[in-house]
């Protein structure tokens, strides 16, 4: 059944606008995270054991833009559900990828709150000094006026998971570096430093379902 929720709060409630924005750093190179980063169909940053499935819809590639692929959710906490996005930007030298959310008959809002107009945007950054990669997260979306805090949570945990799951299950092994207490890094210890805080993580042996 179709959340009509999902579509619109009603022309006299206005929805407020909400952006995140997260940073961490891989032990990975920039390359090996871009070359799963940029296969929009397998959706590296919400692979299943995140609690998300994405398959793209049928005559649709993997690269090309424009191409419809779908994400539904299960346990969550929720009814499931699930929406489908839209590839518009693929770029090989920036090592940047952006999609939106589409009206879609496919759509029904795995969240508890109005959930419209989302853009998100995954940009690599090589960190020469160290052979690592710096990834930034961004993305907005509208939801309802008394459900901000609410919703900027939910899709914060996703987006969390997202980068988690570009973390390698096992760490390469790598010299010593002088430089490891000034850059953080998300390794398969379980550690994961995000703009100014830092966060204990699942590591690959424990279950990745965070709950929403």
């Amino acid at each position: 059944m179709l959340n009509t929720h999902w579509w619109c709060a009603g022309p006299w409630m206005e929805l407020a606008s909400v952006s995140l924005e997260e940073r961490c750093h891989i032990d990975r190179r920039v390359e090996d995270v871009w070359a799963e980063l940029r296969d929009f169909g397998a959706g590296i940053g919400m692979r299943a054991e995140g609690g998300c499935c994405i398959s793209l819809l049928p005559g649709y590639g993997h690269t090309a833009l424009g191409s419809l692929r779908y994400t539904s959710f299960w346990g969550s906490g929720g009814s499931g559900g699930g929406f489908v996005e839209r590839l518009l930007a693929l770029d090989d030298s920036e090592f940047m990828l952006k999609w939106v959310l589409i009206s879609h008959v496919l759509n029904e809002n795995p969240f508890a709150a109005a959930f419209m107009d989302w853009k998100a945007q995954i940009r690599l950054f090589r960190v020469t000094i160290s052979g690592t990669t710096l990834v930034e997260w961004a993305c907005s979306f509208r939801t309802d006026p008394h459900c901000v805090a609410q919703m900027r949570d939910a899709v914060r945990a996703l987006v969390l998971r997202g980068l988690q799951a570009m973390a390698p299950h096992k760490a390469p092994p790598r010299p010593p570096r002088h430089d490891a207490s000034a850059i953080g890094v998300l390794q398969a210890s379980g550690k994961m430093r995000l703009g100014r805080q830092s966060e204990a993580m699942p590591s690959p042996a424990m279950s990745t379902l965070w709950s929403l």
